[in-house]
């Protein structure tokens, strides 16, 4: 009796390990149903970022401030960004951690199907004694001892119960290892519906990422590209033209040397090869007949060369090689076939981007030094025979005319608004020898040949019925002007020096001349100070 309740008492307690199993089973299970809700949470703020992205979609179509919604929208999908990203590491940590429990169950299953062959072993060799224990017991004839028969009952009995013994233990094992497949069958299709959503969440994630890489892009092309202002330009247009007359100031104190060289040139062919282009008989015949007016004209020729070789309306960038600016010059061309088309704007914003940070190559940089050197040397050459063969070094004419011209070419090209230099007056038929009429005097800088004084609007000039004072010989520096955006008219930047020749002598005025070369604001379009 006490052995059978002992056995009942061991069943109990295999009763009671089975159920706390499968207690710790359920909670498992629980937990991995939590798991799922915060999955499909990350699920539901991908959702609601979404949501938002159209949200702030609709708040941009209705005019709001693109920037600051543009920076809210990056904002909000970078977070939910992250969010799903954090979701989507804490799916796979869960995923690999139910595939190690399941690895571990299988293993515990294969030493259950091992233990349990065992005990079939074992039951059937402890079958096959008591079979020949008993043939044994039914082959003596003779009766057996009571101290015998009480020992082969013992062992009889001690059998049985290892009998039960075992028979329950693979019963409970059974019992085991099917609740096991169960979990397995269910660990399985929760992997599934895992890997499902985890698929989900990748997708999710690309996009966000597709949507936050397009939000990144628009706040680029949202911010204002850096721009060079009108008055920069205006104030190193004036500073060259200070540097210009200058230079030729100070080398043409004495003038007889000039008189001299330029009394030596009978036609255009005795002059230097670089000024011939800018030269003609009519300008030669002008030099001689008003010798006053010869530094002058080396202004007009200095002017020129720099317009040609540095400020030229056709020179992309000085210094840039023409391999290079065909490449620049055939990207933009490509740029305006995209889709969706690029503006005017567009395409000098992006040129803009691109000069700067070629400025900002140290091979670039070399180079452009190397041809400033280069042009400075071939000015110094050409003016060496007008002046004097000792007025200076290349270097000074490089320091003091080319390297402002070279900052003035550098921020025109920067800009995002196209300036273009003329030599020409806003009137029809101008030109040398052309009428000046005295309603041009507020858009030219203009100078009397005869007196080298300054014509201004309030000057004491004789004025024919028709308006004309006096007739065009010269333009000494050029107008800058800068396109409107519509593409169709120009704004007058810096105005531009006309040496004219008036019908008759300017009459006195109650105040001084201010010292020829000097430079006004009226030269530029502002207000002219009081003397």
């Amino acid at each position: 009796m006490e052995t059978a309740q002992e056995m009942k008492q061991i069943e109990n307690n295999h009763k009671i390990s089975f159920q706390n199993g499968s207690k710790e089973k359920a909670k498992t299970l629980s937990d991995s149903d939590d798991d799922l809700n915060s999955v499909e949470g990350g699920i539901t703020r991908a959702m609601d970022g979404l949501h938002s992205q159209e949200t702030s979609d609709d708040a941009k179509s209705t005019g709001c401030n693109p920037t600051a919604v543009e920076t809210d929208r990056s904002q909000s999908l970078g977070t939910d960004f992250w969010g799903l990203q954090q979701a989507y590491e804490e799916t796979c940590g869960e995923l690999n951690s139910m595939n190690r429990d399941i690895r571990d169950q299988s293993l515990e299953i294969r030493d259950l199907k091992r233990q349990n062959a065992q005990l079939h072993e074992r039951n059937a060799l402890l079958r096959e004694q008591n079979n020949q224990l008993r043939e044994i017991q039914r082959a003596r004839p003779e009766k057996l001892l009571k101290s015998e028969k009480s020992k082969y009952i013992e062992h009889f009995e001690h059998l049985e119960e290892r009998i039960e013994h075992l028979q329950y233990d693979r019963q409970k094992r059974d019992a085991h290892m099917e609740s096991l497949t169960a979990q397995t069958r269910e660990a399985n299709e929760e992997k599934a519906s895992l890997e499902a959503a985890n698929r989900r969440l990748q997708r999710q994630v690309k996009d966000l990422s597709n949507n936050l890489t397009e939000c990144k892009d628009d706040l680029l092309r949202l911010q204002p590209t850096s721009q060079v202002s009108e008055n920069e330009i205006s104030d190193l247009y004036a500073n060259l033209d200070q540097q210009v007359s200058g230079w030729v100031d100070d080398r043409t104190e004495d003038t007889q040397i000039l008189e001299e060289q330029i009394e030596k040139i009978k036609s255009v062919d005795d002059l230097p090869q670089l000024f011939k282009q800018y030269m003609s008989s009519d300008r030669l015949k002008l030099a001689k007949k008003f010798p006053e007016s010869q530094p002058l004209l080396l202004r007009y020729l200095i002017h020129c060369c720099l317009g040609t070789f540095i400020l030229g309306n056709d020179i992309y960038l000085f210094g840039l090689d023409s391999q290079n600016i065909e490449l620049l010059q055939g990207i933009e061309e490509g740029m305006k076939s995209l889709e969706p088309r690029r503006d005017a704007v567009t395409l000098r914003h992006w040129r803009s981007e691109a000069l700067r940070g070629l400025l900002e190559m140290e091979n670039f940089a070399e180079e452009q030094e190397r041809r400033a050197q280069l042009v400075s040397q071939t000015l110094h050459e050409a003016l060496a025979s007008l002046v004097s063969e000792s007025f200076g070094s290349w270097q000074e004419i490089h320091k003091q005319i080319v390297l402002p011209a070279i900052q003035l070419s550098t921020k025109l090209r920067l800009s995002t608004s196209d300036y273009v230099l003329t030599s020409r007056r806003f009137v029809k038929d101008s030109g040398p020898g052309s009428s000046v009429f005295v309603f041009e005097v507020k858009d030219c800088s203009m100078m009397d040949i005869t007196t080298q004084k300054v014509i201004r609007p309030d000057s004491n000039l004789k004025i024919a019925d028709d308006g004309r004072i006096g007739q065009e010989m010269l333009i000494l520096t050029p107008a800058l002007l800068r396109d409107q955006k519509d593409g169709k008219s120009r704004v007058l930047v810096c105005k531009s020096t006309v040496l004219v020749k008036l019908d008759e002598p300017m009459g006195k005025r109650s105040r001084g001349i201010r010292a020829l070369g000097a430079w006004t604001p009226s030269w530029f379009g502002g207000d002219e100070p009081a003397e």
